[in-house]
């Protein structure tokens, strides 16, 4: 069982059930998608440490979640954030499509 969620949390992910360990490391898809972003591009240390043992102590390591990062997942995550996660977790960030740099080249 992994360690309950740090306080200042709610403030990601105010929708968030009072079970979200749980649901953290069962959910897929879109759902795990969109924690996975709150977190990754607006968490502070402490809500990092928690999700990243979370996800461990469900089996999913860095290199799952650097497998995340280089899938559609990892799509969801700001210019920035993908580069900068790129770079601590040693792998390449997926490339945004050409349509998304014509509508969006910032």
């Amino acid at each position: 069982m992994s360690a309950p969620p740090p306080p200042g949390l709610a403030r990601l992910l105010p929708e968030l059930p009072a079970d979200w360990p749980m649901t953290l490391t069962d959910a897929t898809g879109p759902i795990l998608d969109d924690r996975l972003v709150a977190v990754l591009e607006d968490g502070d240390r402490a809500d990092l440490r928690w999700a990243l043992s979370t996800l461990r102590a469900a089996g999913r390591d860095e290199a799952w979640l650097a497998a995340w990062l280089r899938g559609p997942g990892g799509r969801r995550l700001g210019r920035r954030s993908r580069r900068f996660w790129a770079r601590a977790l040693s792998t390449e960030p997926t490339q945004p499509s050409t349509l998304a740099e014509a509508l969006w080249p910032l």
